[in-house]
């Protein structure tokens, strides 16, 4: 890592210990590109960032998942105020509690119930990854990708995230909008895996959630 890249990374690192204030709102997202592509290489960017080599109008590719069996369904909600659904789909309609997600075709589809900013959104994910203890430095690396990806929500809004073949890719779907929209693809297992385990992890802040995500618990004996 070139020296202009290092401080940088320290700038990051510094500007989302900022963000760690906001209060945790586990959702959020800003503008929408046609598509971005990235690799790493360790904790370091294997190259710069480049167009995704995925159509937006490849309906095969974008909506495949859709038609997966459902695994489980959870809403997350704070104090009053219900913050979005989340459903997890897998090929076969099940979860292996033994294997890394990373290593299970699996979609993560969030609908929202509140208008969120990106802001929010990237500031609860850097909190859920600090609370899982990742690297700091990967955190940083992560969330530069993760803000030029995620768009702003509004209620009814629709962000899905899919792993295939340990790739992850972003959908975004608007409520007045029929057709889902690439964001971007992230072609870097670590950070796929990283990602679904703010959900899936056994050491999620929110195991009840996780728990109705991969089957194991329905709302109504959440009690």
């Amino acid at each position: 890592m070139t020296a202009c890249m290092q401080r940088a990374t320290g700038l990051l690192t510094r500007l989302w210990f900022v963000f760690l204030r906001i209060t945790f709102v586990f959702t959020g997202i800003t503008p929408v590109f046609t598509g971005i592509t990235l690799g790493f290489a360790g904790n370091s960017f294997a190259g710069d960032i480049r167009q995704s080599q995925v159509a937006v109008n490849d309906s095969a590719a974008v909506t495949g998942w859709q038609h997966w069996p459902a695994v489980g369904k959870a809403n997350l909600r704070w104090f009053i105020f219900h913050v979005y659904t989340s459903e997890l789909r897998s090929e076969n309609g099940r979860f292996y509690e033994n294997k890394q997600p990373v290593v299970q075709n699996l979609a993560l589809q969030i609908t929202y119930h509140r208008d969120i900013d990106a802001k929010d959104l990237l500031a609860a994910t850097q909190e859920q990854w600090l609370h899982l203890g990742y690297n700091k430095a990967d955190i940083g690396l992560w969330s530069q990708v993760l803000s030029d990806i995620f768009p702003s929500v509004s209620e009814g809004d629709e962000l899905s995230f899919v792993i295939e073949n340990q790739q992850g890719t972003f959908y975004y779907r608007k409520s007045s909008q029929a057709d889902w929209q690439l964001l971007g693809a992230i072609h870097e297992p670590s950070f796929s895996d990283a990602f679904l385990s703010i959900w899936l992890s056994p050491a999620t802040e929110y195991p009840q959630l996780r728990q109705q995500l991969i089957g194991g618990l329905h709302e109504h004996d959440m009690g």
